[in-house]
């Protein structure tokens, strides 16, 4: 993974991974996945509802333990009154990718003026004009020499972040209709728009390259052309699928067959009760060049086998 791309997964964790898990009211609509608001030529993209997050046995069970974590001793002090708000109000948070740079994000708000003024409170490294909009850079880790900056503006309800002008100004135009978008291409995975999905990620051949490249085992340099992961829950239930495309029907089975190897001996070792609770709803097969694999776990379960073996 390059720096950029880890800069942006940085960000995501520091500033918004520990919104997704406060408590607010219940509600009863969800923020689907927008393609509209991602460029044409992204290479991967993600979305979490956080509105169906909240909707989660997920969400309550982890709240209480994200809301006594390290998260926010992480960020400075003054930017804690943006991402508190950040925390009672975002609805959906988008990332794309491209396999030169490291993309944007995308935070869905109910009323953007409100968080621009919140925005013009934290201190910052100056203005700069971006595709027509106010653009500032911050760093939000208290600690200087940890973190990204992250360049951010407002477009209406939508706040934007990159690491640089250019990725910000083709996020901005694809977001505000001024340039073509993945809308247009029809590529979206329509499981990225069922019922009940809160997050779902997709990548192609061009990022999917880049960790085959890195892979230190050659058994894993294999030939990758896309992959897809849709995140549930149902009835308290987390259910978790997975496509990964292969280079052929051969190459799927090799995987399918390392994979039922390393399932078959967890099964007669010592931890084969501890892993239990994700081996039993684990399945895995092969129809043609796609590897299918599904994790169905009740939510407190995996809550559970998570502080046990922390």
């Amino acid at each position: 993974m390059n720096r950029s791309i880890a800069s942006k997964v940085a960000f995501i964790s520091l500033i918004l991974l520990p919104l997704l898990l406060m408590p607010l009211p219940m509600r009863a609509f969800a923020t689907p996945f927008d393609a509209a608001r991602v460029p044409a030529d992204a290479d991967g993209v993600g979305h979490l509802d956080m509105d169906a997050l909240r909707a989660t046995t997920l969400h309550r069970l982890v709240t209480p333990k994200v809301l006594n974590g390290s998260q926010w001793k992480e960020i400075d002090a003054r930017a804690r009154p943006l991402a508190h708000t950040l925390l009672d109000v975002a609805q959906g948070v988008t990332f794309w990718l491209a396999d030169r740079d490291s993309g944007a994000l995308i935070v869905q708000v109910p009323d953007g003026k409100r968080i621009q003024s919140l925005l013009d409170k934290v201190p910052h490294k100056g203005d700069v004009r971006v595709a027509g909009h106010v653009a500032r850079r911050y760093h939000f880790s208290k600690e200087k020499d940890q973190g990204d900056d992250n360049l951010i503006a407002m477009a209406g309800n939508l706040l934007i972040s990159a690491d640089s002008e250019a990725n910000l100004a083709r996020a901005i135009n694809a977001a505000t209709g001024k340039a073509r978008n993945l809308a247009a291409t029809h590529s979206v995975p329509d499981a990225a728009l069922e019922r009940g999905v809160f997050f779902f990620t997709a990548l192609n051949d061009r990022l999917l390259d880049k960790v085959k490249d890195a892979a230190q085992s050659k058994t894993l340099r294999l030939n990758m052309t896309g992959l897809t992961v849709h995140v549930r829950e149902v009835s308290a239930e987390l259910r978790v699928r997975a496509k990964l495309m292969m280079g052929s029907a051969e190459q799927a089975n090799k995987i399918k067959s390392m994979v039922d190897g390393v399932l078959a001996l967890a099964s007669v070792s010592d931890e084969a009760d501890q892993l239990r609770p994700l081996t039993k709803g684990f399945a895995l097969s092969v129809n043609g060049k796609a590897l299918e694999l599904s994790l169905a776990i009740p939510s407190a379960e995996l809550v559970h086998f998570i502080e046990t073996h922390n």
